[in-house]
């Protein structure tokens, strides 16, 4: 279980919880790519932009 911010009384704890949450980040950021992987193999067939600005 994690703790919040004020339930941590060290600097240890505080790490703990700051490497659990790079952790989570990191592989939602590589979720994130396969998709982006995933969306440029569909739209290479397709004749569609990389780069919808829109998007941005």
């Amino acid at each position: 279980m994690h703790k919040s911010p004020v339930d941590c009384t060290s600097m240890t704890e505080i790490r703990v919880e700051i490497d659990r949450i790079d952790r989570a980040l990191i592989a939602l950021f590589q979720e994130r790519w396969g998709y982006i992987g995933r969306a440029a193999e569909i739209k290479k067939p397709a004749g569609l932009k990389a780069d919808i600005p829109a998007r941005r």
